[in-house]
């Protein structure tokens, strides 16, 4: 795992979703499914809906929606890779690069531009970093069966 010639085939190379607990509206903890790591050449309209703040969103019981605060990885093959920090965990922020880290350590040998990633904190700042690829993005609302729907109902 790692490198297969110049390609990154580690854990951060493809979307991945994985299960978290969120505290729902009656106190309970429910279960829901988000996204932690996406490639966006492999799954672009995800970028687009992280840039319209509808990626890992869970509508309540009362039927309004919130984010689901959760750190997300962003793979451009061959380009970059990046971890973005949400706001609500900025005072996480050293935490969860350290776990970021762990991982890739686990992957062995890496390519340079995952040696070299990148950290965001804001939508506007993946925005920038992945710009090329944002830009090739057809907007979610009109591309086929893209129909901007929350993620998990709790």
């Amino acid at each position: 795992m790692g490198v297969d010639g110049n390609t990154y085939t580690g854990h951060f190379s493809r979307t991945l979703r994985q299960k978290v607990l969120v505290l729902a509206t009656d106190g309970s903890l429910r279960s829901v499914e988000v996204y932690t790591c996406i490639n966006v050449q492999e799954d672009p309209l995800l970028l687009r809906t992280f840039l319209d703040g509808t990626l890992n969103v869970a509508e309540r019981i009362t039927g309004q929606s919130s984010p689901v605060p959760v750190s997300i990885v962003f793979h451009d093959p061959g380009r970059l890779l990046l971890l973005y920090v949400p706001v609500e965990l900025h005072v996480r922020f050293f935490d969860e690069v350290r776990a970021f880290l762990e991982v890739l350590e686990r992957d062995g040998e890496i390519p340079p531009h995952v040696r070299n990633f990148r950290t965001a904190l804001t939508p506007g700042e993946v925005m920038s970093l992945l710009s090329d690829t944002a830009d090739m993005i057809p907007d979610s609302q009109n591309s086929e069966g893209t129909a901007k729907t929350p993620l998990a109902q709790i």
